[in-house]
Formats: C-alpha cells, sequence, structure tokens
C-alpha cells in the first residue's frame, strides 16, 4: 500500500523548486519522491497557485472598478492626433509626433 504525500511536503517541493535553481532530479533525491511525481506535483500546485493568482485580480478589478469578470486592462495605446492651438506640448510625447493615450 502506498502512502499519500502530505499537502505540507507538496508545497515545500514546489517552493524549493520556484525559489531555488534546482532541478526535479535534485528534488527526487532530497525529497526521496519519485521524479514522475515530482512533476505532477509541481503542474498541479503551479496551476492552482496561478488559478488563484487570477482570481484575486479578478476580485480586485470588481471591487474597485465595479468590473465584473475582468481580468486585466489595456493601457499606454497612443493614437496620433494634430496640434491643437494653443496647447503647446502638451499633447506630444517621446515618440515625436502629437498623441493621446487610449486606456481600456
Amino acid at each position: 500500500m502506498r502512502l499519500c504525500i502530505p499537502p505540507m511536503e507538496m508545497l515545500a517541493v514546489t517552493l524549493r523548486y520556484l525559489g531555488s535553481e534546482c532541478d526535479q532530479v535534485d528534488l527526487h533525491l532530497s525529497y526521496k519522491i519519485g521524479h514522475t511525481t515530482i512533476g505532477k506535483i509541481l503542474r498541479k500546485l503551479c496551476i492552482t497557485i496561478w488559478e488563484l493568482r487570477w482570481i484575486e485580480i479578478s476580485r480586485g478589478y470588481q471591487k474597485y472598478a465595479l468590473l465584473l469578470k475582468c481580468l486585466g486592462a489595456i493601457d499606454g495605446e497612443h493614437v496620433r492626433i494634430r496640434k491643437q492651438n494653443k496647447n503647446g506640448s502638451l499633447f506630444y510625447n517621446y515618440n515625436n509626433f502629437f498623441s493621446l493615450v487610449g486606456r481600456g
């Protein structure tokens, strides 16, 4: 009968992999867990961490911008315009033309 790998040990393996330059073979030798099992643990936990991060981002948009099911925003798209009268260099950008910055 095989014993289950405790969740804390799975987390320790994943954090060590993400936080150091060791590879899966080093983890296999350090934790005495099969190298294919190490790969499965890393995939499972990294996907879980990634999904939790996206949920956190979505909740931030919902809380602060009242946008439901939003995962990101486009920022910084320059739209070229003609120089407006009496604006001087107000809309002049580093690309050497006049523009408005589109935010969405």
